[in-house]
């Protein structure tokens, strides 16, 4: 069958037998009639890699850096330009406010979501450094920390970033404007308490990468070596894993249901007794993880994995892009966000 092209084509999607794209390098789209193929090109210099329809007057194409492309009734409009943006955490207060945190090529980003555009924070986090992690208490509350030490917060009017360590920080998590905690390198653990960063002994030398807790007597933080590191209010104390796998991320929804994910598919739960290892039918390495109820948590990973735990089991879901997915973040009953490689940010609907 004549193509009308000779430019290299990565993938196909078709809606119906009257209704077939065939998508490949520099932004070449192909679309069937059911007679012939036509050219509907998008974006030039962009590979367009994947496709997905929510019907035949609603077509999505995914392409690189995070493009994203929608025809609705016939017309073709730009979600997303290409970007050299990578997502590395998402956290937020309510459907109209989400923060991720990432960087680009040049410097640290957080980008802001009030429930109807996306729109870009300046961090005052230093250039070549990227935000690794970021919470929020609400929308004049939120902190940001970064490899190298570096600690950015916003008031509500403007970002001002810090240096409390020279550690590189990794994971923040926090419970209101004066009880925030931050890990990093080395088994660092800082807490804010309203005026300074002040140090805490973990008791612990591993590098620990997520933070995560119920209350300001029920904290977690996990890392390498199967490290998971817990604060009672008074001390942080280490925890049997019974691995030496390097935990990601940490989340759950109470004293007595947590969640720790890593490499492999290597997801643990923890009942406020021991901590135990779940199948989770993949075996892609995981980086993020987020329980909105205890009947629904989501992990995410490379491969643009995102598996779905229902209490029962977890299930991989669809997802409309590719590449890694590093964190993920919602609502019980309400929007899931993603966020990862390329600057994607995927939602789901509910």
């Amino acid at each position: 069958m004549a193509s009308g092209t000779s430019t290299f084509l990565y993938a196909v999607h078709g809606t119906s037998e009257r209704e077939v794209f065939a998508m490949g390098q520099d932004g070449t789209l192909l679309d069937f009639n059911g007679t012939s193929w036509a050219r509907a090109d998008l974006e030039p210099g962009v590979a367009l890699h994947a496709a997905f329809d929510l019907g035949e007057d609603d077509v999505w194409v995914l392409g690189d850096r995070g493009s994203m492309f929608r025809r609705v009734d016939g017309d073709w409009n730009t979600l997303f330009q290409g970007r050299d943006e990578f997502y590395a955490d998402i956290i937020g207060t309510s459907p109209s406010n989400v923060y991720t945190a990432g960087s680009d090529r040049d410097f640290g980003i957080v980008r802001h979501f009030d429930g109807s555009d996306w729109a870009y924070e300046n961090t005052e986090i230093p250039l070549s450094v990227g935000a690794e992690s970021i919470w929020a208490a609400d929308d004049s509350d939120v902190w940001a920390v970064a490899p190298g030490g570096f600690v950015s917060h916003f008031d509500g009017e403007r970002w001002t970033a810090s240096r409390p360590v020279t550690e590189s920080l990794y994971g923040v998590w926090g419970f209101s404007s004066d009880n925030v905690v931050a890990v990093g390198n080395d088994g660092i653990v800082i807490a804010w308490n309203g005026s300074s960063w002040q140090p805490m002994s973990s008791n612990t030398s591993a590098v620990l990468l997520d933070v995560w807790g119920s209350s300001p007597s029920d904290i977690f933080a996990v890392g390498g070596d199967g490290t998971i590191i817990h604060f009672d209010g008074a001390s942080w104390e280490p925890m049997e894993t019974q691995t030496d796998i390097q935990f990601q991320a940490v989340s759950g929804t109470g004293p007595e249901d947590v969640w720790a994910v890593g490499p492999y598919g290597k997801i643990h739960h923890y009942d406020g007794v021991e901590w135990t290892e779940v199948d989770s039918g993949s075996e892609t390495t995981l980086f993020g993880v987020y329980a909105t109820a205890t009947n629904e948590v989501f992990a995410v990973g490379e491969q643009a994995t995102i598996l779905r735990y229902d209490r029962a089991t977890w299930t991989r879901m669809e997802t409309p892009t590719f590449g890694r997915l590093r964190n993920v973040w919602g609502v019980e009953n309400g929007k899931v966000y993603a966020v990862g490689q390329a600057g994607v940010i995927l939602a789901l609907e509910r």
